[in-house]
């Protein structure tokens, strides 16, 4: 079995409830991890991220994960699996956590959820549980509600590809990112047994997530940016202009190797959502079922 645990501030004992909820009926014994309080972070792990437009949630939200990185290296665990709490999960999300042998041996990353966005794939295949494929994500993927990660992984994460940059999905999920190894050997798993509610149902939970306000800090800046750059002068202009250039001749080969090789898909949500329509918080299945279609108290605190 693949140990699971789900990140919960203190102060959510609603999504605490709703996740223990989904949990149960889909027979998980996932544990509960106390999750990092962007209100209480220290100024020496706010130092770390100086350089970003980072808000305090998404930093609590980042030292939340890189925790349960680092409880896997010091465990002998060969993988576990990571979710957040504002989540959809179908009942066949056991399947998928029983033994940890249908991983393939160069996996870093295994990508549970869909965020219903256009990404890429290349080599998809059976994964080994039934009903369940696997392909290499190629593209950059949104949200981190739900993947596995593996020692090999983690250790890669925690050497020098783990630094503070952006979202901790961007960190995941960036196939430009990389450490002198290349970027992460991530997988995508079809459909997917995860997905956040404020996908599936932007309207009921778009607004939320703790990390609303990081968001419009995050773009803010993104516009602070945008009119330095409209406004710099013509030589600054002209670097500004070079450097984008330099970057599509950079990346051009890889793109064109990517669109060749790889398919264009939106990831399905999977259809066996029997546990989270149970929660009167979520709505029916066959509403999930229609929006994918068309879309591009038994807890162990654990430290």
């Amino acid at each position: 079995m693949i140990k699971a645990f789900f990140i919960n501030l203190d102060r959510r004992r609603d999504r605490l409830d709703r996740m223990s909820r989904q949990f149960a009926a889909a027979g998980i014994s996932a544990l509960r991890w106390p999750a990092k309080d962007g209100n209480s972070l220290s100024r020496e792990e706010r130092s770390l991220f100086d350089k970003t437009n980072l808000g305090p949630s998404q930093i609590g939200c980042f030292l939340s994960h890189v925790a349960i990185w680092k409880w896997l290296l010091a465990s002998n665990e060969n993988a576990v699996a990571v979710f957040e709490d504002d989540l959809a999960i179908s009942t066949r999300l056991k399947h998928l956590l029983e033994d940890d042998s249908w991983l393939a041996p160069d996996a870093e990353i295994i990508r549970l959820e869909t965020a219903l966005r256009q990404t890429r794939l290349t080599g998809i295949r059976p994964s080994g549980i039934k009903g369940f494929s696997i392909g290499r994500l190629r593209k950059r993927a949104y949200g981190t509600g739900g993947y596995i990660v593996t020692r090999r992984g983690a250790e890669r994460l925690l050497g020098g590809y783990c630094r503070p940059i952006n979202n901790i999905d961007i960190l995941l999920y960036d196939p430009w990112l990389h450490d002198g190894k290349g970027p992460l050997r991530v997988f995508q798993v079809l459909p997917a047994p995860v997905s956040q509610l404020q996908f599936l149902y932007p309207r009921k939970f778009a607004h939320e997530s703790d990390i609303v306000t990081d968001r419009k800090l995050q773009s803010d800046a993104r516009e602070v940016y945008k009119t330095g750059r409209s406004s710099a002068s013509l030589p600054r202009k002209l670097i500004y202009e070079l450097g984008d250039i330099a970057r599509i001749v950079r990346r051009l080969p890889r793109n064109i190797f990517v669109a060749l090789t790889s398919r264009e898909m939106v990831v399905p949500f999977d259809s066996a959502y029997e546990n989270a329509a149970s929660s009167e918080a979520l709505p029916h299945r066959a509403e999930t079922a229609g929006r994918s279609r068309n879309a591009p108290e038994s807890t162990h605190i654990s430290g």
